[in-house]
């Protein structure tokens, strides 16, 4: 059953009867500094295998490479690693220092432990990578071996599903106990409600100065920006466009804005149905008009999309042109595949244009963004119908192939943290975007940057697959985002600058005494 879980009834495996966070300190709790948050998404699990990100941005989880500021692989669990001549076989070198949240010593059996699971796992995001055996060769040495050159294997273990975990034994609902390393550790968790977290009093870096982090599942904006302006929250991520002038200009609240690699996009059903015609695809991209969406939907909070990666990106192919808004190009490409205006929807052998688009009201602005999409497109022709539906809903719907197109965030240079991300988008056997997109081309160049050492080469590859994939678009990239948060204005040390987004430096955030 799901219920609300202790750290003691976590730590021992055992499920006692739901109960729901009370924002702030609880009757006889005496910490001192709590810092309350929120967000709009719920956490089902804290597997590494199963979970978002959320694990990662509260300091529960940490993995043996991290990403810094600057998009770099940098040491975490693992102080260096290395590789052979072809990249075929990996040694990271292990912290020395370092015990899980159950009390219990990291070192490379720990890791290779963790790391089978997650790699071993079919419903992991990381179960594609080659790996053929992972090898504890001595107390902290590690040895990840694969059947062919990969490149960004660091890459990989840098993503939150490779978290690493305490080994246990598990039960036949192959529920972890959430013991991991980071500077926070789970006090109590019931899930789709509230995680509280408390301070890692073992953690071997700097110790937080919070003592304890109570995060509560707010679906509603408006609900959180309020419970914000009521000092009933400290902190509220992923706020809507509406919310910055709100906290602006209150003086309790400050806005943050964080700039990350996520886009807004569309993804294309190119198996089935009016966008398996790349034309179709082509034509609604100019009958959307993206700048406009940017200035007057999203208050300037963003930018137009060009490409998978904004251009700030190294890797991102910079001869890449957006689609300008082009209703006449759009008509002109719709007539060519056969689909004839007749009053105000466009016809072929007698069916009309329709299509759906589907989306998930959870993200900010997405319904308001719809919206206006599906004015754009009937502009031209299309007979559009937007379903609002859970983010589970709609990925169930194109596992099934049972869709038209879908707006969806997409973080793209996270999964993992390299060009390898392409293979994630487009890759015939690797992508999880379901459009049934495939390009023997766009496969092999893929292929060659997982096996190239040279970046500049490697470059080239991921140049020309942008080049391709943004011709036969399976997946129009309308805008990227910018995130709002609010913060209550006694908080210090709140940076979220990291433009993948998966860490937010908790441990570092101060509450002034006597707050």
């Amino acid at each position: 059953m799901i219920g609300r879980y202790s750290r003691r009834q976590l730590l021992g495996g055992l499920a006692v009867g739901t109960s729901s966070l009370v924002a702030g300190c609880s009757e006889g709790d005496n910490t001192e500094h709590v810092l309350r948050l929120s967000k709009a998404f719920s956490e089902e699990t804290l597997d590494p295998i199963s979970a978002s990100w959320l694990p990662r941005w509260m300091g529960l989880q940490e993995c043996l490479v991290r990403i810094d500021s600057d998009l770099n692989l940098t040491p975490s669990l693992a102080t260096d690693w290395s590789t052979n001549e072809n990249g075929s076989s990996w040694r990271f070198e292990l912290r020395e220092d370092v015990t899980f949240h159950d009390g219990e010593q990291f070192d490379a059996d720990a890791a290779q432990w963790s790391l089978d699971r997650s790699f071993s796992d079919p419903s992991s995001f990381i179960s594609s990578v080659p790996v053929t055996s992972i090898t504890a060769e001595d107390q902290y040495g590690l040895r990840i071996d694969l059947d062919t050159p990969f490149v960004p294997l660091p890459a990989y273990v840098a993503h939150n599903t490779a978290a690493l975990v305490s080994p246990q034994n598990l039960g036949d609902d192959e529920r972890i106990e959430p013991a991991f390393t980071g500077p926070f550790e789970v006090e109590s968790w019931t899930p789709d409600e509230s995680i509280i977290a408390v301070r890692n009093e073992d953690y071997y870096g700097s110790h937080p100065d919070i003592d304890q982090i109570e995060f509560e599942v707010v679906l509603d904006g408006k609900t959180r920006e309020l419970k914000l302006l009521n000092d009933e929250l400290d902190m509220v991520w992923n706020q809507p466009i509406s919310s910055v002038s709100t906290f602006e200009n209150d003086s309790s609240t400050n806005v943050h804005f964080q700039q990350k690699t996520q886009v807004r996009c569309l993804a294309f059903n190119t198996d089935s149905g009016p966008f398996a015609d790349k034309r179709v695809r082509k034509a609604a991209n100019y009958a959307l008009n993206e700048r406009s969406n940017v200035e007057n939907i999203l208050d300037g909070v963003g930018e137009v999309g060009i490409g998978p990666w904004p251009p700030s990106i190294y890797w991102a192919n910079d001869e890449l042109t957006t689609y300008a808004h082009d209703p006449q190009e759009a008509g002109r490409l719709l007539d060519s595949a056969g689909w004839v205006l007749e009053d105000d929807v466009r016809y072929r052998d007698g069916e009309a244009l329709e299509i759906t688009l589907h989306t998930f009201p959870t993200r900010a602005n997405f319904r308001t963004l719809a919206t206006a999409m599906q004015s754009q497109l009937q502009n031209v022709g299309f007979d559009v119908d937007v379903k609002l539906t859970e983010w589970a809903a709609m990925m169930d719907a194109k596992q099934q192939g049972d869709f038209d197109t879908t707006m969806e965030a997409r973080t793209t240079f996270a999964y993992p943290p390299d060009p390898e991300n392409l293979a994630s988008l487009y890759h015939s056997e690797d992508s999880y975007m379901n459009t049934g997109y495939e390009n023997e081309e766009v496969d092999e160049l893929l292929d060659q940057g997982r096996a190239t050492q040279d970046r500049d080469q490697r470059k080239q590859y991921y140049d020309r697959v942008q080049a391709i994939v943004m011709d036969d678009l399976p997946i129009s990239y309308q805008s990227y985002m910018t995130v709002v948060h609010g913060v209550r204005s006694d908080i210090e040390n709140f940076t979220p600058d990291h433009p993948v987004g998966n860490e937010y430096k908790l441990a570092g955030v101060s509450i002034p005494s006597g707050e």
